[in-house]
């Protein structure tokens, strides 16, 4: 008796996650009356078919969020009021309006997002979780979060040539990789990364208006995070892990710290990399030293109207110093 028992209860386990899979489906925006912000949880504004009848079941943690499919798609603005967690979020080349995320609320992704026309805006304090496969943010999209509480995306962001990451003022956080071939805004916030792997890499493809970061603080210990590329920042905290700078000069305005025993390193020594300090204010250093990675391979001080300062730590330069 308690084998058929355990049998049947298996075949119901089963049956009920298949049934929630054949439940998933893609849900179209189909919101007629542009002259108003739409609400996101409106079952009238969406539709199983493209451009199909309104009335179906609004986007759920298993559906995927569909706006602009056809050139007849809907471009009235939605707004989520309220916290929302679904699928995927596909803005595509049809859509040339606004998804916004109200003040206070959470959208959560439990995959990712591709933002190909029209926008992503956050409201002040808003969250974005993207727990799972690359986002994209392609020529056209822009993703708007200056006020956000926090953007937090795994495992990667994909900026691609003409697309547009407004990031917080407040936190970004990247649990894997970030690579920027249009344009990225720090808002003078602060990004982490916090690769949950050790292939995970930063490309920001230059330094510049577009490429610069402003606050960086890597983390997840014994993890590497490497450089693909010079990098801009203003305040630099190695906190946890390595930073492999891979042969790419790291460029510093601001202020350089090395937690413990938490370092840069160089794996393409085939490549001369150099730290360079560029503030114009004060800037405090304190650098990681050991015999086998020494604190810089080449340090440069270009900073000529501020004071660069030393911890009382030992610093290790294993090639060449240069002020200018």
């Amino acid at each position: 008796m308690f084998k058929y028992l355990k049998i049947n209860i298996l075949f119901v386990i089963i049956f009920s996650l298949t049934s929630l899979d054949l439940l998933a489906a893609n849900k179209y925006w189909v919101a007629s009356d542009c002259s108003v912000t739409n609400d996101f949880s409106n079952n009238a504004n969406w539709s199983s078919t493209p451009d199909g009848p309104g009335g179906a079941r609004r986007p759920n943690k298993d559906d995927v969020a569909i706006f602009g499919e056809t050139a007849d798609s809907s471009d009235c603005n939605a707004e989520l009021t309220s916290r929302n967690v679904i699928q995927r979020l596909l803005l595509k080349n049809n859509y040339n309006g606004t998804v916004s995320v109200a003040n206070n609320q959470i959208l959560t992704l439990r995959q990712d997002f591709s933002i190909n026309e029209g926008t992503l805006f956050l409201g002040t304090d808003a969250t974005l979780n993207a727990s799972k496969s690359m986002s994209h943010i392609n020529d056209g999209g822009t993703l708007s979060a200056a006020n956000a509480l926090l953007v937090k995306i795994f495992p990667s962001l994909n900026i691609h040539e003409g697309g547009t990451f407004i990031a917080p003022a407040k936190n970004t956080l990247f649990q894997g990789g970030f690579i920027n071939r249009g344009t990225f805004t720090h808002s003078n916030g602060t990004v982490t990364f916090a690769p949950k792997g050790n292939s995970y890499q930063v490309e920001t493809n230059g330094t510049g208006t577009g490429k610069d970061f402003y606050n960086v603080i890597k983390n997840n210990k014994n993890k590497t995070l490497r450089m693909n590329g010079d990098m801009q920042v203003n305040n630099i905290t190695l906190n946890r892990g390595i930073l492999n700078v891979d042969g790419n000069d790291l460029y510093v305005k601001g202020n350089y710290i090395a937690n413990s025993s938490n370092r840069r390193e160089v794996t393409n020594t085939s490549a001369s990399t150099s730290v360079i300090f560029n503030g114009t204010g004060n800037q405090n250093v304190i650098a990681h030293n050991s015999g086998a990675w020494p604190s810089f391979e080449n340090l440069t001080i270009t900073n000529t109207t501020g004071v660069v300062s030393f911890s009382t730590k030992n610093v290790g330069i294993d090639k060449t110093l240069t002020i200018n």
